[in-house]
């Protein structure tokens, strides 16, 4: 047992640490160490014993933990195994640019295990959507998931219910002189303009039974109007592989998501994520270019949102 009257590490080494790096922050991100487990540790004078020794060796406060605690009060702990230490543990035997980027694949699991809802996702965003609403999808490679039968059997019926009460959805795709550009140096994965809008309008047919068999014959016309399939002329944002959507509330600001091909050479993962507010407002302006000259009022009623926002 060490002697009460010994000062407890945890100030001395945050003192020293600081005076080290300029900030707890940055002896962290030096050390390769969580910022908020070190915190807790100082807090508490409770360490694992390999990242005190690499904490007291950094700090000057020693080279062993034997003579530290001759001179302070700490606690050693069992080491919690997590995936932030396992990897810590990997990149100290870590030689060669291959062993590094195996690393980099091992990543691919933890987002995998975080993200396997997309189907739910999907239900929760059209079925939410009502009258005044809009969506709109971009992807140079990609065909929507809701034009897949998969997705089709996800989303048709919340489409076309959305469709039918005043929603819209906007399906943008590069034209072909875009496309050809893009063909001539090695992209060849972008779908030809005629299998894409016959794809779509077999989509939007199925829409319009789904609203047949809801009773509303006598608004086929609007939902046809509603769903449309757009050609953009301008190349920012077709990125293989990537898919953006915009999400355009009634009476609220828009929001972006984009499909990420995340994945190593073993495994495919697909991420949706937010977009940024900056990025968000990059896409909006894409958009309303793309939507001018086929539906200026929903471009104007985008461009108006992005200046009130």
């Amino acid at each position: 047992m060490k002697p009460k009257s010994h000062p407890k590490l945890g100030p001395a080494l945050r003192d020293a640490l600081v005076q080290k790096a300029g900030s707890l922050a940055s002896a962290a991100e030096t050390l390769g160490l969580s910022d908020s487990s070190l915190r807790v540790w100082l807090k508490r004078s409770r360490f694992p014993e390999t990242e005190l020794l690499e904490l007291v060796r950094y700090a000057g406060l020693g080279q062993d933990l034997a003579t530290l605690a001759d001179g302070f009060e700490f606690t050693l702990t069992g080491r919690k195994r997590t995936p932030f230490s396992a990897e810590r543990e990997i990149r100290k035997g870590t030689a060669s640019l291959s062993r590094a980027l195996s690393l980099m694949d091992s990543r691919v699991d933890q987002f995998g295990r975080l993200y396997r809802q997309f189907g739910e996702d999907v239900r929760l965003l059209f079925g939410s959507m009502g009258p005044g609403d809009l969506f709109v999808y971009l992807s140079l490679t990609e065909y929507p998931y809701e034009m897949a039968h998969s997705g089709w059997s996800e989303s048709g019926r919340l489409i076309a219910n959305a469709a039918t009460n005043g929603a819209r959805f906007v399906y943008l795709h590069p034209t072909d002189p875009v496309a050809e550009t893009l063909r001539r140096i090695g992209i060849i994965a972008i779908p030809p303009t005629s299998e894409y809008l016959q794809r779509f309008e077999t989509f939007r047919a199925d829409v319009c039974a789904l609203a047949l068999e809801s009773g509303s014959a006598n608004r086929l016309a609007d939902i046809r109007a509603r769903v449309i399939a757009v050609p953009s002329p301008d190349g920012a944002f077709l990125v293989p592989g990537h898919k953006y959507v915009l999400f355009k509330p009634s009476n609220g600001p828009a929001r972006a998501l984009a499909r990420f091909p995340t994945g190593s050479n073993e495994k495919q993962l697909a991420l949706h994520l937010p977009l940024d507010q900056n990025t968000t407002d990059q896409f909006v302006s894409f958009v309303v270019a793309a939507l001018a000259g086929h539906s200026p009022a929903i471009s104007e009623l985008l461009r108006a949102s992005n200046v009130q926002r």
